[in-house]
């Protein structure tokens, strides 16, 4: 498996699911910095040729085969700091 899902991210993502199920993670780039990530939900319809599906039942992950590489053993968790919280990309690449 390219990524890892703590439980925490998977109950956030399980409870932030609408019709659309198919979220996207891939990365973009981000000029001088490098890469950012690209999280969000999939538009449209999902293409394999492009992309693969990690199948969590409620909710599916595509991953652009391009961003494997920079993705490979990244964990996604979801953290509470204070006030505020979010989704963290904890990614040893």
């Amino acid at each position: 498996m390219v990524i890892e899902l703590t439980d925490e991210a998977i109950e956030k993502l399980i409870d932030k699911t609408t019709e659309n199920s198919n979220i996207k993670i891939g990365i973009k780039g981000s000029g001088c910095n490098g890469f950012s990530y690209d999280f969000n939900y999939l538009k449209g319809e999902p293409n394999p040729e492009l992309s693969f599906e990690l199948d969590y039942g409620k909710f599916s992950i595509w991953i652009d085969y391009v961003a494997v590489e920079y993705l490979d053993g990244m964990t996604l968790d979801y953290q509470y700091e204070g006030m505020n919280e979010g989704f963290t990309f904890i990614n040893p690449n």
